[in-house]
């Protein structure tokens, strides 16, 4: 899962993001785009919530203004965390911090001499009591800098240490290390940078039933489903308490759907064999910058015909359900192509003055107020017919309705979807229609 914050168009030069397992991505509690230079990730955990931001800083060649804006984002986000959640700040901060401690926030295990970017890199950190973990393990210097310069040669050695990982004071020692990988195969001339941190995260409660059942399943073995759903479901019983009995049928409708098989698509990868073993071949010839280069060349091709060929498959399926007119599975094959090509993105909300919002009570405040300004009734108010007696719903009028659902549709709060009502019998029909009826009479809503 790809979370990015920068430019539509290949010719940005900035942007920040994060690549997530589909493991750690059921944690994520929400993302903020702040800039093409800042992004914040916050998961859950326990006992406390992590908030993660990635940051690419202005290089040493940009104006003040520039630098000053980029710490003015930062700021933005920093003062809305709260404190007692584990807070932590990476990136690509252009920076030379260097040796030496510096009070609580650097350790002595930095490199190289410290710059003026430096200074402004650690005063934020004070500002923020963050401190600067790559600075607080020693380590050889090949597990220190992250950063090589193209102007890098044999006999002259250009090599930094610009990336860093920082973590509010309270929690430093949450991270039990940070080093570089210098052999890292990225194709970049920044080092991979990795910290072991230690904690919990928390997943968000699920409800009983979850995901889309096998719409074929339901139709093969509509017999079995039905004699399930009546020998659960109560329907001799008069309603009374609406709010009972639509928990019992909400509660016997996913039991049942519990026992159908669910729908699952397995998505081909388009990586091949081929391409891992040059990239194999491309890490070992990493100091031969010529067979390098072709190897690299070489994989990027592979790549692009890899992803070629998977892309004209499955165009391939899509044009055949086409011609058997199977509009419902070219909808998802389509959505299924753009959501492999396709990045995730994040956006952020902003109050009426510019201020991003990231927490999630100002955020729901702002669209109430948002909503209620849009949507202000200025007419005249109606006179109430709530209390107005009508005939009662048929049960010939339900059955109706249930027949033209549409499938295919996404289920609501209750995780139902409509296929399942197809299957109630006449006894089932008539017991909803007993739950419908006495909503309309009392007005009361499960």
């Amino acid at each position: 899962h790809i979370y990015y914050s920068g430019g539509e168009n290949s010719q940005t030069y900035y942007g920040v993001g994060f690549i997530l397992t589909p493991e750690i991505n059921k944690y994520v509690k929400s993302v903020t785009n702040v800039s093409d230079r800042v992004i914040l990730m916050q998961l859950n955990a326990k006992p406390m919530n992590v908030n993660i931001i990635q940051a690419y800083a202005p290089i040493s060649s940009s104006t003040e203004e520039e630098l000053e804006k980029f710490y003015t984002d930062l700021k933005q986000v920093t003062e809305k965390l709260k404190d007692r959640d584990l807070t932590i700040c990476m990136g690509d901060w252009n920076a030379k911090v260097g040796e030496g401690r510096e009070n609580k926030i650097a350790g002595p295990f930095g490199l190289g001499i410290r710059n003026d970017r430096g200074d402004r890199f650690v005063e934020f950190c004070n500002e923020n009591n963050l401190c600067i973990m790559n600075t607080f393990f020693k380590l050889p210097k090949r597990r220190l800098y992250t950063w090589t310069s193209p102007a890098h040669l044999p006999h002259q050695i250009v090599r930094n240490q610009i990336d860093y990982i920082t973590i509010n004071d309270r929690y430093k020692n949450a991270i039990k290390g940070v080093k570089t990988y210098p052999s890292g195969d990225i194709s970049s001339d920044h080092n991979v940078l990795i910290a072991d941190i230690r904690l919990k995260l928390k997943a968000e409660k699920k409800s009983q039933y979850s995901g889309k059942i096998d719409l074929q399943d339901l139709k093969e073995n509509r017999e079995r489903f039905t004699n399930i759903l009546e020998s659960k479901l109560q329907t001799d019983k008069e309603v009374t308490d609406i709010e009972d009995n639509w928990n019992q049928m909400k509660s016997t409708i996913q039991t049942v759907l519990s026992t159908a098989k669910k729908g699952r698509h397995k998505k081909k990868k388009w990586m091949t064999d081929e391409i891992l073993e040059l990239m194999d071949q491309r890490r070992r010839n990493k100091n031969n910058n010529t067979e390098y280069k072709r190897i690299h060349t070489l994989i990027r091709k592979k790549i692009r015909e890899a992803k070629e060929a998977e892309k004209k498959e499955k165009c391939e399926e899509i044009e055949a359900l086409q011609r058997r007119h199977d509009e419902f599975n070219i909808h998802r094959k389509v959505k299924e192509i753009a959501g492999i090509f396709k990045q995730n993105q994040s956006g952020k909300l902003v109050d009426k003055d510019g201020n991003i919002l990231i927490n999630l009570e100002e955020k729901k405040t702002e669209w109430k107020n948002y909503i209620e300004t849009l949507f202000q009734d200025t007419s005249p108010e109606q006179p109430d017919h709530r209390q107005c007696d009508g005939p009662s719903i048929l049960a010939d009028e339900v059955r109706a309705a249930i027949k033209q659902l549409k499938q295919g549709k996404a289920a609501g709060p209750d995780q139902i979807q409509s296929e399942f009502f197809k299957l109630f019998d006449d006894e089932s029909t008539k017991w909803i229609t007993q739950i419908f009826n006495t909503i309309y009479e009392t007005g009361e809503i499960p």
